[in-house]
């Protein structure tokens, strides 16, 4: 009997483990937070019996959102702390791996850029704008998962988006970014900066992730004529390693990102958010804690 119940709770487990690992992973916009939290969640239920559960998705993403909350409130001092700018790590399409699966977790993934943005919402309202604009709860199941009531759910989904100014969760289709980190690897690559400044709105923001461990921008670099002169300098000052590096374009969190390699060894992530058909931020991540997990996709080392 006893094996017949941790079996079915396997079987739910498993049914459901990449919904909760995307869950994980855009409440803490880290991947190894979500995978721990989600192997938390597994050890946790083996101790329901399968007839406690009656609306599987909706128990088992509140013990997965309930981990995340106490994961956040222990890392709030780290990130208050964080040397420059806090990035999320980006999560990188497997082009190796042939389970659907990993499609559907790419197609409810939001954008990168949104990903950076859910950082100006306190935890509970990141909850509900997720359940809610991504993986489309209702608000009857939402209240039972975040302890609100129906009405109070329906105005902090309200709140979280005019904080994020109704902004577009979904990711665009790689295609859509494609010609734009296109023309910021002929930036580097062929010296032709100007045609990529022209992308830029003029007040364009780049962020850059270096989490003191490697040299970074520490404050945000604003305004389209900075962020030109940024790209020129960095370009003069190691023309050599630049014409070196192999840069080229990776489709993550759904659309197009670039990463910079230079040998065998990651040295850099960028990622675009596109606007009105221009660009509005550049995140580049340089910080070698959060290239890991797309080192090891690409089948790299983390240059450090």
């Amino acid at each position: 009997m006893e094996d017949r119940q941790l079996s079915e709770i396997d079987t739910l487990y498993m049914e459901y483990k990449k919904f909760l690992f995307g869950l994980a992973y855009q409440m803490l916009g880290t991947i190894s937070d979500a995978e721990d939290v989600i192997q938390d969640v597994y050890l946790r239920i083996q101790h329901y019996e399968p007839s406690q559960i009656r609306n599987a998705k909706a128990f088992l993403a509140k013990i997965t959102l309930n981990r995340c909350l106490d994961q956040l409130r222990s890392t709030q001092k780290k990130r208050e702390l964080y040397v420059g700018a806090w990035l999320p790590e980006p999560l990188l399409k497997d082009l190796t791996s042939n389970d659907p699966e990993e499609t559907i977790l790419q197609r409810e993934n939001i954008s990168y850029a949104l990903l950076t943005l859910l950082e100006q919402l306190n935890p509970v309202e990141r909850a509900v704008f997720l359940l809610r604009e991504v993986f489309d709860f209702d608000y009857s199941d939402i209240n039972t998962i975040v302890g609100k009531t129906p009405s109070n759910c329906r105005k902090i989904h309200s709140r979280a988006k005019e904080k994020l100014h109704h902004e577009e969760h979904l990711a665009k289709e790689p295609t859509e970014t494609e010609y734009f980190v296109q023309m910021f690897i002929d930036a580097i690559q062929l010296g032709q900066i100007d045609n990529f400044v022209q992308l830029l709105t003029e007040d364009a923001v780049m962020y850059s992730d270096g989490g003191g461990r490697v040299k970074a921008a520490v404050r945000p670099i604003v305004s389209r004529k900075y962020i030109a002169q940024f790209i020129a300098g960095l370009l003069h000052k190691n023309k050599e390693y630049m014409e070196a590096a192999q840069i080229y374009p990776v489709q993550m969190n759904g659309e197009t990102g670039l990463v910079i390699i230079n040998g065998s060894q990651l040295v850099g992530f960028l990622a675009l958010r596109i606007t009105n058909n221009q660009i509005q931020e550049i995140y580049l991540i340089l910080n070698p804690d959060k290239l890991a997990q797309v080192a090891k996709t690409l089948n790299v080392t983390v240059s450090v």
